[in-house]
């Protein structure tokens, strides 16, 4: 939600040119944002007693996330000119790069062969979580291992879109740069432009990772990357919605069942929740990155039309 939050929340100033009823939608939308806001600001204050130093972690990196005021810096305005300059790859060009589609998805869900694994991700963005807020653009205070992973990272996967996430927390949370600001520029461009060629594998096979490819919408539409909003990618995004709202990638794969979709025993949110939500049949990540790709898709909507 939070995410959805920084998308609507950089268009104030546009709302008044858009048709009545759909700035009406949109109030609404933000008013239900802050009442999750609330739910999730007390649940981590339930949480930070003091006393149970192995939520430390999380609790720092959940801080980053607390409220709008956290990301003092809007996206950046999408660059249309992407829709004609990215390269669309063929089916056979996708295979020549990424392989055949077995092995990848394999590799993908192997977060041992990640670089960064997601230990590392949360170690680093634990680090520059405890630089300040800057109001002038400044050097992010960083060990070298950091900027090691961002230089020799994944290619691929959840590595690539923790880079993408590291590098989008350094600039709009903190302000700050990683390297210098044309190569940290340099980098989320390449990041996209290797994120964008492994939705297109994705979408040729089914669709079979969304949490991942609309991770990567996600968080490049941050960097103002518009090549993404394709019509059917976004269609075929609506058809993991289920009729309770949440979203489920076991859709993609057969695996929903629709008789179980029902709230779990162990469905309250905790810090560590395990990302299955209603009865193991909706994820709890896939669900939040889908409202951030639709609330993304709606700033593209109106930066570009209104």
């Amino acid at each position: 939600m939070f995410m959805v939050e920084v998308n609507l929340k950089s268009m104030d100033g546009k709302r008044y040119d858009i048709p009545p009823k759909i700035r009406f939608r949109l109030e609404q939308i933000l008013l239900k944002i802050e009442v999750l806001a609330d739910y999730f600001h007390y649940m981590v204050q339930k949480h930070n007693d003091g006393k149970n130093k192995k939520y430390s972690q999380d609790m720092e990196i959940a801080k980053l996330f607390y409220n709008i005021t956290t990301w003092p810096r809007p996206p950046d305005k999408f660059n249309t000119d992407l829709l004609n300059r990215t390269r669309i790859y063929s089916p056979k060009q996708l295979k020549k790069i990424y392989g055949k589609w077995k092995r990848y998805h394999n590799n993908v869900n192997d977060f041992a062969k990640s670089k960064p694994s997601p230990k590392e991700s949360d170690e680093c963005i634990q680090l520059l979580a405890r630089n300040s807020i800057s109001r002038e653009l400044t050097d992010c205070r960083i060990p070298g291992h950091c900027e090691k992973i961002l230089y020799e990272g994944s290619e691929y996967g959840y590595g690539l879109s923790h880079r993408l996430l590291f590098m989008a927390i350094a600039r709009f949370s903190r302000n700050c740069i990683v390297f210098t600001e044309k190569v940290d520029q340099i980098n989320t461009d390449k990041y996209c432009r290797r994120s964008f060629s492994e939705a297109q594998y994705i979408a040729l096979n089914g669709f079979k990772l969304p949490d991942l490819m609309y991770e990567h919408i996600t968080l490049c539409s941050l960097f103002g990357h518009a090549q993404f909003f394709r019509n059917s990618w976004i269609r075929r995004l609506l058809q993991f919605q289920t009729l309770e709202g949440c979203f489920s990638d076991k859709i993609a794969i057969g695996e929903f069942d629709a008789d179980l979709l029902r709230e779990g025993d162990n469905d309250e949110w905790k810090i560590t929740n395990p990302e299955d939500i209603m009865n193991g049949q909706c994820n709890g990540h896939f669900t939040a990155v889908a409202a951030a790709t639709l609330s993304s898709v709606l700033r593209y909507i109106f930066e570009t039309y209104h």
